[in-house]
């Protein structure tokens, strides 16, 4: 059964509260609409228009609790959104008091649980209120999704989906006037009105309309009118495609309808609607105007080379067809593009001249084209931070292959023709790589890639490559070098003209702060302003400027005019004061974070990125700018105090006779083998990191023990004997040297205990057999749970994997239920062959703490989750570097426009804010009595 309930609120209690007198307009269109048979066939509940918080806590939980399995429930809220001092997500009703948020509205944690608890496997909420994005930040999953897409049957399709009409940072557009007048739908509703009652949202004319497909046709129309309101898309757990309603002007479909010809396109589909959310959508008054021209001569190929690219001519003609003139500005990038016949674009431009802000708006404007000039087999662009690429040990498919995966876990599905989805999109050219920052490579390796690039031509690739100019171009010229980029057009971006920088910058200030100093930087031969004239030539700078003296109380723009004599001063006030902006004094703002200990954590990260050559901060890879030794110290000390506590823990479990001396000598044997255990971990670790560094990678698969169907095929026994082979070394390498040691260490302890240290060599004699047997058992345990968690795991879904803190939970249960596997499979397996030698009480004592230790500290020392705890959660934290909230840290950084996320990773908004951060932590480190 479909069942809709619409919750509505228009009038408060609370005169702070202003009103929405739209609202009721909202709940009649969407009803009819809504409840139309040959449209959505819903039996629609409206509650409201000013109904209190109880009723309406009252009415969802009934529309969940009442739900049988095979319910289709939509959920719609228009209301006013408001987050509490925690960014906690409240929906405000008619009792709602504006000072007392958390006890008079209802919270998006009730709803949240509501929706999980419901026994409905598909559910459709559509949240039209302020901050609507931040509803899915605590969202849980549930289940393993898939990331197929069925559409064999209509209304199959099942999961959770969230539609929000902005992001979590955005507070309804700039003011809620402009959306909501009086008697009028939201823009929001109004477009999920429209799409479904025209018909105009079934956007591949199949006669039914998905989720998907409204909240393009709903993204598209509410951006277009109100470009700095972003809807947003969160799919919590999903299979197949769920049908909303169906186009009121198409023909009935069969209900089986054909096969899709293409066996890419869903894995192609579900890639772009994930990259398009990924994209920042810049307001009118945002957008800085970036132009360009032709890139210099002698750092592009000639026109006959890119004219002629992947085509065989029957003549050599090296004349005819006059290339296009490559000049224009943001709005003109999709077409100078397609004037390129190759393909293949080179962007140049000094740092901080919009770069990045170019390939991302080229991205934006191909996905968001009307479905007629999109076709299905078209590329789909994806933005590559290039800097991370080591072109000596990885070839380009194959490092844009693991990025893919990295970013997009559902890709690890099987293609059509056996391999992943990500590698056939890649082998099929399927995506149209948008590789940002050649610079930013390792000098030693530009050539390397450069070469590789020109060896990418031979294979057809089309690409667009973003870089400084200068470091372009000593790679070009170098002696190693094969010569410019193959069969690409270049195009150099222009510095931005006075006018320009003069008209963005006053656009912020409501007076006329930066008048005295544009004025001053017209006059010719203006000595104090030439520093600052040449630093406003840059987008970044500009944008950076204007920030800073926008939110800034008792400065004015006047001071870069007399305290700064040369471009670097200038931008390194810039830097150093937006960030000082963006985290203000605790006194003057209520941010969690003092300005002292950001820079000292942004400047860590900095050097962080730093040691590790890359642009990306990946959250399990905290760790790996320690040199080895130190990090397998760090990893052995967590390990062995975690074994220490255990094995502590168990001793007071366990009686031992009321004698004192027992307790006192199995304290003393649990130190000795604390030591012991933190060593294994720690070596295991070192080996891992030399010799099985995929075992640290995170996880793209979570096991699942009930695969549906359409999932069988892929649990062959190919993949079991994989993962035996690649538990089995490692449980052999613990085993061997954890019972080693341990007889070892127990042996001395031992003989040391009762006054003859010589009985070591005895005991290591007399526990040969039984210790061998424990290596065999322990590698065999590894072994087999290893094998069927490989087997039985499955991808996650693409749309579940939004963003760092999902793919965090992800591998937080995946790791977990890894260490349970472990701990139950090594209790059984170690005690059975123990208690042969030592009786079974022994037995099970050595079971429950060799599967235990097995599990927990495997954990620790060889997952890409155990990294982060280690490192991230524990270590860092400690020694000052981080604070102790990391992922709350990290994710408020992206919110003040600090840090970017990158797929799964974090990266610097800028790579000169991130030079900038790590000048710091250099100074800090040389003299840290400054920074006090």
């Amino acid at each position: 059964m479909r069942k809709a309930l619409i919750l509505v609120n228009q009038q408060h209690d609370d005169p702070k509260f202003t009103e929405l007198p739209g609202a009721a307009v909202d709940a009649k269109h969407l009803k009819a609409v809504l409840g139309a048979g040959e449209i959505g066939g819903f039996d629609v509940n409206i509650v409201g228009p000013d109904k209190t918080a109880r009723d309406w806590q009252k009415a969802i939980q009934a529309f969940f609790n009442n739900a049988t399995r095979d319910d289709l429930l939509l959920l719609h809220l228009s209301c006013h959104g408001r987050k509490d001092a925690r960014n906690r997500l409240h929906f405000v009703t008619r009792d709602t008091e504006h000072d007392m948020l958390e006890a008079t509205a209802v919270s998006a944690e009730f709803l949240a649980d509501r929706m999980e608890q419901s026994r409905s496997r598909s559910t459709v909420l559509l949240l039209d209120c302020c901050y609507s994005g931040a509803f899915t930040k605590g969202v849980r999953t549930r289940g393993a999704p898939s990331p197929d897409v069925d559409v064999s049957g209509a209304f199959q399709g099942k999961g959770r989906v969230v539609i929000t009409s902005s992001t979590s940072l955005q507070y309804s557009y700039e003011s809620e006037a402009r959306s909501r007048q009086p008697q009028l739908p939201s823009v929001f509703t109004s477009a999920i009105v429209d799409g479904l009652s025209s018909g105009d949202a079934d956007l591949n004319n199949d006669g039914l309309i998905t989720v998907d497909e409204l909240f393009q046709f709903v993204s598209d129309r509410v951006t277009e009118k109100f470009p700095e309101q972003t809807p947003t898309l969160s799919v919590v757990s999903a299979s197949g495609e769920i049908v909303l309603a169906g186009n009121p002007k198409a023909c009935p479909l069969p209900r089986n309808p054909p096969e899709p010809q293409d066996p890419l396109a869903p894995a192609a589909a579900k890639l772009a609607l994930r990259v398009r959310g990924t994209l920042p959508r810049l307001a009118e008054e945002q957008r800085l105007p970036l132009r360009w021209h032709l890139a210099p001569h002698g750092l592009t190929a000639p026109w006959f080379a890119i004219r002629d690219a992947f085509a065989i001519r029957d003549s050599d003609d090296k004349e005819s067809a006059e290339p296009p003139s490559l000049t224009g500005e943001l709005n003109d990038i999709v077409a100078a593009y397609r004037s390129v016949p190759s393909g293949r674009l080179l962007v140049l431009g000094q740092a901080g001249s919009g770069k990045t802000t170019l390939i991302q708006q080229f991205a934006l404007a191909l996905l968001t084209r009307p479905p007629a000039e999109r076709p299905a087999t078209d590329p789909v662009p994806v933005i590559f931070a290039i800097g991370a690429w080591n072109p000596v040990t990885t070839t380009l498919e194959g490092w844009l292959t693991d990025q893919l995966l990295r970013d997009y876990p559902a890709l690890e599905a099987f293609g059509p023709n056996g391999s992943t989805s990500a590698a056939e999109l890649v082998q099929d050219r399927r995506i149209l790589p948008l590789l940002d920052g050649f610079d930013e490579i390792a000098e030693g390796l530009r050539v390397e890639a450069l070469n590789a690039l020109n060896g990418a031509s031979e294979r057809e690739w089309k690409f667009v490559l973003t870089s400084r100019a200068e470091e372009y171009k000593k790679a070009v010229d170098s002696e190693r070098s094969e010569g410019v980029l193959s069969s690409a057009a270049g195009i150099e971006l222009i510095d931005l003209s006075l006018e320009s920088a003069s008209t963005y910058l006053k656009s912020g200030h409501r007076n006329s702060a930066w008048e005295p100093v544009l004025t001053a930087l017209q006059q010719p031969q203006n000595a104090p302003g030439a520093a600052l004239a040449e630093v406003l030539k840059t987008p970044l700078m500009v944008s950076l400027a204007r920030k800073v003296y926008r939110a800034s109380r008792g400065r004015t723009p006047s001071e870069l005019l007399q305290k700064f004599d040369t471009p670097a001063a200038v931008e390194d006030h810039l830097l150093d004061s937006f960030v000082a902006t963006a985290y203000p004094n605790q006194a003057e703002n209520r941010s969690r974070w003092a300005p002292e200990r950001v820079h000292r954590t942004l400047g860590y990260l900095a050097n962080h990125l730093e040691r590790a050559g890359t642009p990306d901060l990946e959250w399990w890879a905290f760790g790996t700018s320690l040199r080895l030794l130190p990090r397998t110290l760090v990893v052995g000390l967590v390990c062995g105090l975690v074994f220490g506590l255990m094995q502590t823990l168990m001793i007071f479990a366990v009686p031992m006779n009321g004698r004192a001396g027992e307790t006192t000598f199995a304290l003393a044997l649990t130190g000795e083998r604390t030591v012991v255990i933190g060593a294994t971990f720690g070596l295991l670790h070192a080996i891992a990191v030399r010799f099985w560094p995929a075992t640290l990678k995170p996880l793209r698969e979570l096991p699942q023990i009930r695969a549906r169907q359409e999932r069988t095929s892929d649990r062959s026994p190919e993949k079991f004997v994989s993962g035996f082979r690649d538990g089995f070394p490692i449980g052999a390498v613990a085993g061997l040297v954890g019972i080693l040691g341990l007889v070892a260490g127990d042996g001395l302890l031992a003989g040391l205990w009762v006054g003859q240290p010589g009985g070591i060599l005895k005991l290591l004699v007399q526990e040969f057999l039984p210790g061998l047997i424990g290596v065999l058992g322990v590698a065999l345990v590894v072994g087999l749970v290893a094998g069927l968690m490989a087997w039985c795991s499955t991808p996650v879904d693409t749309d579940a994997a939004d963003g760092t803190a999902t793919l965090l939970k992800i591998n937080r249960t995946g790791v977990l239920l890894q260490a349970l596997a472990f701990a139950l499979m090594g209790a059984l397996g170690l005690g059975a062959v123990d208690a042969l030698v030592q009786g079974a009480v022994l037995g099970t004592l050595f079971g429950v703490m060799g599967g235990l230790t097995i599990g927990v500290c495997g954990a620790f020392s060889i997952t890409a989750w155990g990294q982060w705890v280690v490192f991230a959660r524990i270590w860092l934290p400690l020694t000052g570097r981080m604070p102790w909230a990391v992922a709350a840290f990290l994710d408020d950084a992206c919110g003040r426009g600090v840090l970017r996320q990158a797929g799964a990773a974090y990266q610097f908004r800028h790579a000169r804010l991130q030079g900038r951060m790590l000048q710091f932590w250099r100074d800090l480190s040389d003299h840290p009595a400054r920074h006090v």
